[in-house]
């Protein structure tokens, strides 16, 4: 059919409605209320060196204003990224976090690069982030409050195209890196939603002007999500209008005003923009109009809403990789609906959190400390505090042979039961243990002081530990402490509260009126040193020999009587536990077991194999009686800490655990 374009007089477009109305409100943009004198959106960053769990394109926040930005640097100090939980019935709680790389101006455009991002809880997608500008930054004329950008953490983390659409070895080494720890159903599709939902126009055959032949565009309504606050209508690249939503339809409306016009033709584009109330770009697309064909010419008024075609109903939604890779047709509806640049606009996230990182700064080493998923973190250089650093959850940190923290650490704040573990780090302060009634490792560590407060009796173990000024007990509450494989450390007792000592040890001080001291049989103490009006009490087996002492102070021993190692008749059974993973192969296997309390002299002893399982899977009583050959050092003969199970077995690979009762008769 024939379509009705007289060019001689020129089709009355949306270009006349649009232009028209600018006239009759005096030929300015038209502009909404309280609008935002500026856009903001994420896109992938290619000039940054920082990566995601070694995975490059991570995305930076571009904020492009209306105006050129009249300042030319922006401190870090006056940009901060706040992150947020909210759950049911309880307060928010916000915390800041050290994710800001560095801050770009370029003409209109401020660019914000990030980093950090191995460190937060990306697993956690209930949580919310804004990006905050303090007022003072003068981004624009007339600035008077803060500017907040909200964002999803998929907003900064590599996109899908990034992420599974690479090529060559890089992308291959992307895509093993984020498999290592999470399972295609263990990581999630985020689809954007469509904002712009229809776009309708209203035209009029004669037009306003009846000598006019071509068909005329009287009104266009733009339906939206209820998320877009804001549309800017383009004309060739130009903005023409900037609308708030209409009261009378479901988005946006633009109506004729008078009958002056704009000549275009039906090359001319038109644009549409959407925004949030917070100036993000939420969808934008192009249109030209469509023209009435002739079989419409004796209507009065004619619509036409075929701009947009009806998009896939799988947008909106977060998928796993699964779901996308088990039911292909959404994954198709979805890349149908999608231009190749826009793949990134797809967010990805984790369920698993790598559970090792490793840190070169303190910001990375307070982020990761605040990160309860992470379970070990590795330092890799020298890390200074401004302040002291509280580690207040279970976590293993581990330096190298010259790592060095400067500054005082404090293990924990004594209102919960800690597990920590510190190896191969040097302290240049004092180190603070408060675990509560937990365990504290500290393993080729050195510190000037180490400051007890709280650890329960069986929680705190130095191994090859050095305080070059001492040990001193601030304990609320009775205290164990054993030392090996270190040089003789000196210790001062500074409260009343019982103080549990094995290893050996240089000078034992006391600077309370009543100080109490336990020593297991493996003491060695040179000296003592009790102030005048302070007392210390000294409770010992009999084997223990305590050194003389002279002074202002008042020493008082207590014997027990005890000749062993240990108390007799006061273990009862004792249960451990033991995990193996090895190629079974005939060959002869060992594995050590701790039983912290199976310390006593020599006895007899009785071993039972309670049970003990490959995998979850119960082994039959014959095959379990097989599998253990023998355990060593349960006889007559001393027994220590530890304990050595050696098995046999041709059983294929598998995890053996073995739970054994060992019964001190």
């Amino acid at each position: 059919m024939q379509q009705v374009k007289n060019f001689s007089r020129r089709s009355f477009l949306l270009a006349m409605i649009i232009v028209a109305g600018l006239f009759a409100f005096g030929g300015g943009t038209i502009q909404a209320s309280n609008l935002k004198p500026y856009e903001y959106t994420f896109i992938k960053d290619e000039t940054t060196i920082q990566t995601f769990n070694g995975v490059n394109g991570i995305k930076k926040l571009n904020v492009t204003f209306d105006q050129p930005i009249p300042v030319t640097v922006v401190p870090l100090s006056d940009v901060s990224v706040v992150a947020s939980t909210e759950k049911r019935g309880e307060a928010p709680v916000a915390n800041i976090i050290d994710i800001v790389d560095r801050i770009e101006i370029s003409g209109k455009t401020l660019s914000i690069h990030f980093k950090n991002l191995d460190y937060i809880d990306y697993t956690d997608t209930s949580k919310s982030y804004k990006l905050i500008i303090k007022s003072g930054a003068g981004l624009y004329l007339g600035q008077s409050g803060d500017l907040e950008f909200p964002f999803a953490v998929y907003d900064l983390l590599p996109g899908f195209e990034t992420v599974f659409l690479a090529q060559g070895a890089e992308g291959t080494g992307q895509i093993n890196r984020i498999f290592e720890e999470n399972a295609p159903r263990d990581i999630f599709v985020h689809i954007p939603k469509y904002y712009l939902n229809k776009i309708e126009t209203i035209h009029r055959y004669k037009g306003v002007v009846s000598e006019k032949e071509a068909s005329t565009l009287t009104n266009i309504d733009v339906l939206t999500d209820n998320a877009v606050s804001r549309l800017k209508v383009g004309l060739n690249n130009n903005l023409i209008r900037d609308l708030e939503p209409h009261p009378s339809v479901k988005g946006f409306t633009l109506g004729y005003a008078n009958d002056q016009a704009l000549e275009v033709d039906d090359l001319e584009e038109f644009s549409l923009k959407a925004y949030d109330v917070y100036g993000r770009i939420l969808d934008s697309t192009t249109f030209k109009i469509n023209y009435i064909d002739e079989a419409y010419l004796d209507n009065t008024r004619i619509k036409v809403s075929n701009y947009i075609t009806k998009k896939a109903s799988d947008f909106g939604k977060t998928y796993t990789l699964y779901d996308l890779m088990s039911k292909p047709k959404i994954f198709e509806n979805i890349l149908t609906g999608l231009s190749v640049e826009d793949l990134n606009k797809l967010g990805v996230t984790y369920a698993n959190q790598f559970s090792t990182v490793q840190v070169n700064d303190l910001a990375q080493l307070e982020m990761a400390l605040a990160n309860a998923k992470i379970k070990t973190i590795n330092l890799t250089s020298n890390i200074p505090l401004s302040r002291q650093l509280l580690i207040d959850r279970d976590v293993t940190i581990n330096g190298t042979s010259n790592a060095q923290i400067a500054g005082d650490i404090r293990l924990g704040d004594g209102s919960k039961n800690l597990n920590i573990k510190l190896n191969n780090i040097g302290i240049t302060g004092t180190l603070t243990v408060d675990a509560g009634s937990g365990n504290v490792i500290l393993e080729n560590v050195t510190a000037n002081v180490l400051d007890v407060i709280s650890g329960g009796v069986n929680s705190i173990h130095l191994i090859n530990f050095t305080a070059t000024n001492g040990i001193v007990f601030n304990n609320i509450a009775p205290v164990r402490l054993v030392l090996t494989n270190s040089n003789k450390q000196n210790v001062t007792l500074a409260s009343d509260k019982e103080v549990i000592l094995e290893g050996a040890y240089g000078t034992i001080a006391s600077t309370n009126q009543d100080a109490k001291l336990t020593v297991k049989y493996n003491v060695s103490i040179d000296s003592w040193s009790i102030g005048a009006g302070m007392k210390l009490t000294v409770t010992h087996p009999e084997s223990v020999t305590l050194p003389a002492y002279t002074g202002a102070g008042v020493l008082e021993k207590i014997n027990t009587g005890e000749t062993g190692p240990g108390e007799e008749n006061n273990l009862g059974t004792v249960l451990g536990e033991i995990a193996l993973d090895y190629n079974w192969d005939d060959s002869e296997l060992g594995k050590e077991i701790e039983f912290d309390q199976l310390n006593t002299e020599s006895k007899t002893i009785a071993e039972n194999v309670q049970d003990w399982k490959i995998d979850d899977t119960n082994l039959e009583a014959s095959i379990r009686n097989n599998r253990i050959l023998v355990i060593n050092n349960l006889s007559e003969e001393y027994v220590g800490k530890t304990l050595k199970v050696t098995l046999k077995g041709t059983y294929e690979e598998k995890q053996y655990s073995i739970i054994m009762n060992v019964t001190i008769n």
